[in-house]
């Protein structure tokens, strides 16, 4: 019953009333209210996962289309809102993935007046409220992406006092825990040296609160045939892939809940990237290929997905004309400076240098350094280091979980890099990793020892190295060591990857700290 109704509830009593049968029969009418209030009607009819449906295969004209010819019937408050924010979907989708920041400036008013309108429609509160929600945390998103991060964060704190607020006037609307429990996972990474800034505006986390709200909303979303039930999966897989380091498990969990799912586009995006990171290279490569071409290009980082995942089985002809593809498409535009590197490095190992030193410079003339993987590559070439052959690749088959190739070509190799301190750094940590791959975690750990012996902290590698050995042990259940790990990779402050190893470590920290 919300705090409303029970002040009803109490005035009537205290009026009194001549019958008190009437008395208890309205008071559970009223408590029959509060019920239906708390879970109201679903406003996402048939018309609108179709719509949505439009949205996630990149179809945008089409969604578009169909949004304003629902929009044109008459529809209730509750239906109204659910148009309003398919609207939003449609702008998030069309400018996160394939956008411009011309696109985002033109765009980003879009936001208030949707909130004005909003609240005119006068539907029932915890759609109110949750579309509210939906709305700024869409925009923080799109604002962090374009740079605007002082305006994402605003907006963030907003959404999660929104469905905080939700959360206790209204605990059996179950929609706020799809979002919630998605911020409460994320926001328990903040490293740190900010989590007092995060309190202070109430930016902290509980990653094991977050997924079991997630798992509820799930349960009960699946039940329902909810419209953000496929969203809910993809954010839950994405958690326990990436934040609680158990790829295997977030790319089964994803496989098992979406195994009768026709792929559109951005699904397909999610179980490659969840393939990869579960070393599932081959998997990666065959999802891609489910989709035609010119569904592809709807989405160009599907290119540049499945140029990887030929580079990484050292396909490399086939790897150069995808990456080249994805450089044609007007969309191409987030892996630019990465996407040179990797033409670089395919030429290199083709042994064709003119091309090398082409690709290397335009890694340093075209694209921004926007994303760690272009900021890698910038400075990669920046340097004017040439990868070794070999080194390179057994990296890339070691990330694409060849581990055992990668084993054949760096075993008994030592001696050839003992002479040069950064080769000899970069191949004991290479074949850290592909013992790690192949799981024999004693070798791995031998062989990370090698790296931290070197001292060299400022390189990204060293406190790599660290990092994974937490994670091994970890593994291994050396909870105290593991955590000693952690704790000194958020003591370095290494040339790059700074921000992405810190918030592994912090990670890492929150879930011994759970255990």
């Amino acid at each position: 019953m919300t705090k409303s109704l029970k002040w009803k509830a109490k005035i009537f009593i205290v009026q009194g009333h001549p019958n008190w049968v009437t008395v208890v029969a309205w008071i559970f009418w009223i408590g029959t209210v509060a019920d239906l209030s708390a879970q109201p009607p679903d406003p996402f009819n048939e018309s609108c996962h179709r719509i949505y449906e439009e949205i996630l295969k990149l179809n945008f004209r089409e969604a578009k289309s169909q949004l304003e010819i629902f929009s044109r019937d008459h529809l209730s408050p509750e239906r109204k809102g659910a148009v309003l924010l398919l609207y939003n979907e449609l702008d998030f989708y069309q400018l996160f993935l394939t956008g411009s920041f011309t696109e985002f400036s033109a765009k980003k008013s879009n936001r208030e007046q949707r909130i004005k309108t909003l609240g005119k429609l006068k539907l029932a509160e915890p759609w109110q409220k949750f579309m509210h929600a939906e709305i700024n945390l869409h925009w923080a998103m799109m604002h962090v992406k374009f740079g605007e991060e002082i305006k994402g964060i605003q907006l963030l704190i907003s959404g999660k006092q929104l469905l905080e607020q939700l959360a206790e006037d209204y605990p059996e609307f179950y929609y706020y825990k799809k979002s919630l429990g998605i911020l409460l996972a994320l926001l328990s990474t903040i490293p740190s040296e900010y989590q007092w800034a995060g309190k202070l505006v109430g930016l902290d986390g509980d990653i094991r609160t977050g997924k079991s709200m997630l798992l509820d909303f799930i349960e009960q979303a699946e039940k329902d045939q909810s419209v953000f039930y496929q969203e809910a999966i993809a954010a839950y897989s994405f958690i326990r892939c990436y934040l609680e380091n158990k790829p295997l498990e977030g790319f089964q969990f994803w496989g098992h809940k979406m195994r009768k799912t026709d792929l559109a586009p951005v699904h397909v995006w999610t179980e490659a990237k969840l393939a990869f990171k579960a070393g599932y290279n081959q998997s990666a490569a065959l999802v891609l290929q489910t989709l035609p071409p010119s569904h592809r290009d709807r989405l160009p980082e599907l290119w540049f997905l499945q140029g990887l995942a030929n580079l990484q089985s050292l396909e490399l002809d086939q790897a150069d004309q995808n990456f080249t593809h994805y450089l044609k498409l007007d969309g191409g535009k987030d892996h630019i400076k990465e996407v040179w590197q990797k033409r670089a490095w395919i030429a290199l190992l083709k042994g064709n240098l003119p091309n090398y030193h082409l690709y290397q410079s335009n890694c340093l003339t075209l694209g921004d350094n926007i994303g760690e993987g272009n900021q890698q590559a910038y400075l990669d070439a920046k340097s004017g280091h040439k990868p070794d052959t070999l080194l390179l690749k057994a990296r890339l088959l070691c990330d694409g979980g060849f581990g055992l190739r990668a084993l054949q070509i760096l075993k008994d190799q030592e001696p050839l890099f003992a002479h040069e301190s950064s080769h000899s750094l970069e191949y004991h940590y290479r074949m850290g990793r592909i013992y790690q791959s192949i799981n024999q975690p004693e070798q791995s750990l031998l062989y990370f020892a090698k790296v931290l012996e070197t001292q060299q902290i400022q390189n990204y590698l060293f406190a790599n190295a660290q990092l994974q050995s937490g994670l091994i042990r970890e593994g291994l259940f050396q909870r105290n060591q593991a955590l000693k790990d952690y704790e000194a990779v958020l003591k370095l402050r290494p040339d790059r990857y700074q921000r992405s190893l810190h918030q592994k470590a912090k990670a890492g920290i929150s879930r011994l700290q759970l255990k």
